[in-house]
């Protein structure tokens, strides 16, 4: 049975904003499989994405800028097996739309050490800004065909 740890340390509320980020794990072996989702208007306000100043990041803008979105996107994820660090890459990008606006799709693979016992996802996905905007992260985990649904706790 495998048991999960799950970390994020997200910027305080100062207003009444709340931005929501998905990710979505399969754990197979020691196989890692997923997609992050993050909404692009919040990586616009952490990255320099938006280059014409117009509140809407263009698929132009974004093709420009997607290595900068990844780099952040993935400098802020860490995957632990049984306390030892799984790599984590991304094989795709893509944008997608939801009711709550367009979104960055990352696709990620990776590998652990062994088949984990114990896993530790931890996100500091926005930590660094202090734009006054709640920061959760939701994250579905499955493994053996178990879904696990668990949201990223706020760092008080």
């Amino acid at each position: 049975m495998l048991s999960l740890s799950l970390t994020a340390v997200l910027s305080r509320a100062q207003a009444h904003t709340t931005s929501d980020y998905q990710l979505d794990l399969l754990v197979s072996g020691a196989a890692l499989q997923g997609t992050w989702d993050v909404m692009l208007p919040d990586l616009a306000g952490a990255l320099p994405l938006d280059s014409d100043q117009d509140g809407r990041v263009s698929n132009e803008e974004l093709t420009r800028s997607g290595a900068l979105a990844r780099n952040y996107m993935l400098e802020r994820l860490e995957v632990r097996a049984d306390g030892q660090a799984c790599t984590l890459t991304d094989t795709a990008m893509q944008v997608g739309k939801k009711d709550t606006g367009r979104f960055l799709r990352l696709s990620l693979a990776g590998e652990c050490p062994a088949a984990p016992t114990a896993l530790q996802v931890t996100s500091r996905l926005f930590m660094d800004l202090n734009d006054g905007t709640t920061h959760r992260g939701f994250l579905n985990l499955e493994t053996g065909g178990a879904p696990q649904p668990a949201s990223l706790p706020q760092n008080p």
